[in-house]
């Protein structure tokens, strides 16, 4: 048994664990999907100046889209964040790597009882160098997988091409390729295939894509590269359509192995759009703003839809962060989840997040204050680099270093820095904002390293 689960042991036979939540009648699988570097002005639910994106705006018609998610600025940052349900002043120690001893979303599904399968980008495992062997997915509790970017294996080279004639990995081997693979296409169809598979088990089954990330370069739709194929933004449409197009096809198959209707699918992006693209909105041009801490960095579609469960064609405007997405595919599923006490010597194996829904599908009534962001990258092309900590509500956004802005609607880049005399409902506003970052602070959320309160 992996640390991470001995300590899920050790939290369940913990005094005052809450009651565990009646399992769904049937058992509901999920499917998280995960968009790489997309940010929500991307899709034609959220923007209605964006080319058309119909089977994520069918989806979002057929469930919850949530206009106020916020994720971390960068990948791993926010993979980290997903996986654990946790901030990232608690377990970020570098890029590209989650500590072996964290509990993940595969732990707690494979506690429970499901088949957990992870299907996309990984770069979790570090770098082969930080830890003393190279650490699997199966030790984060997935069964299946097939991955980009596991790990830098003795022998097994550099992480390779995402797109054509990928470099894939599968149970510690590469998977052969030619070049007419695509690996967005092979993703797919080895998750579809993990879930469709017989058993009397449900499943978790996790796609983080590795659409729409650079280099741009065309797809299937207009046919594999004859040559060197160079990255272009003006390629970036297609990925974006043909992302919306993976998601149908996952929907479709999930339809035809009878799994729809017993099935939430989630789809969300790990941060903003790469500087170089811009999407047309009615307020104008949108830059992307991957890597820096504000909407365009950090502004992300989140889109929750179970038939029959979770109601259809509803936006919802509470904040949302990446800590919120662990507890609520495990409370539309009926899974236990960690309980974060102050009173226990476990308190930092807790979960941070905040569900939106309740177990029986429905919104919940339970709202967050705010969505928090505490961001150190580690990287080596971003040491420090818009590091820092902020607390966002439906409108506004506080700094921890006290820059303070009228954000209104993400879909508008245009925002406001508001300064002292303020009115009643903006002062009112920012000391609740200053109250969340405070309480995190207790917590442990120092400044990240190199950034002061009042840089």
């Amino acid at each position: 048994m992996s640390v991470a689960l001995c300590l899920l042991a050790a939290v369940g036979m913990g005094e005052g664990t809450p009651p565990e939540p009646p399992a769904p009648d049937p058992p509901i699988n999920v499917v998280l999907i995960m968009a790489d570097d997309l940010g929500a002005e991307w899709l034609s639910c959220y923007n209605p100046s964006a080319p058309p994106t119909p089977r994520l705006d069918a989806l979002a018609a057929g469930g919850v889209r949530f206009t106020r998610a916020f994720s971390q600025p960068l990948c791993t940052p926010s993979r980290v964040t997903l996986m654990t349900g946790r901030y990232n002043y608690r377990n970020y120690v570098e890029f590209g790597l989650l500590p072996s001893t964290e509990r993940t979303i595969g732990d707690l599904f494979q506690a429970a009882g499901y088949r957990t399968g992870v299907f996309g980008k990984w770069q979790l495992s570090g770098k082969g160098k930080e830890l003393p062997d190279v650490v699997d997915p199966t030790d984060w509790g997935f069964e299946e997988s097939l991955l980009w970017q596991l790990s830098k294996r003795p022998g097994h080279g550099d992480k390779g091409p995402r797109y054509w004639k990928p470099k894939l990995e599968t149970d510690g081997a590469i998977v052969p390729s030619d070049a007419d693979d695509y690996g967005p296409d092979q993703f797919v169809d080895a998750l579809t295939t993990f879930a469709a598979a017989e058993s009397d088990r449900p499943f978790l089954a996790y796609y983080p894509m590795v659409l729409t990330h650079d280099p741009f370069v065309q797809t299937p739709a207009t046919g594999a590269p004859t040559g060197r194929s160079k990255s272009h933004p003006k390629r970036f449409p297609e990925m974006v359509r043909y992302t919306d197009d993976l998601v149908g096809r996952i929907v479709d198959r999930l339809e035809a192995a009878g799994l729809r209707e017993s099935t939430a699918v989630v789809f969300c992006g790990d941060n903003g759009t790469h500087s170089s693209v811009v999407c047309p909105t009615p307020h104008g041009p949108y830059r992307g703003g991957k890597g820096e801490l504000n909407d365009r960095g950090t502004w992300v579609p989140l889109i929750v839809s179970l038939p029959g469960r979770v109601p259809a064609g509803r936006t919802d405007d509470r904040p949302i962060d990446f800590t919120d997405l662990l507890p609520m595919a495990c409370t539309l599923a009926g899974v236990p989840v960690p309980p974060d006490s102050e009173e226990s010597e476990l308190d930092e194996r807790g979960v941070d997040g905040i569900s939106p829904f309740a177990a029986d599908g429905s919104l919940s009534l339970a709202r967050r204050e705010a969505a928090f962001i505490w961001y150190d990258p580690r990287h080596a092309a971003r040491v420090n680099e818009h590091a820092g900590m902020f607390a966002r509500d439906a409108r506004y956004r506080l700094h921890a270093d006290g820059r303070f802005f009228d954000a209104g609607d993400p879909l508008d880049p245009a925002e406001e820095e508001l300064k002292d005399p303020l009115t009643a409902e903006q002062a009112a506003a920012r000391d609740r904002l200053r109250a969340v970052i405070a309480s995190h602070v207790d917590r442990g959320a120092a400044p990240p390293r190199g950034v002061s309160e009042r840089d």
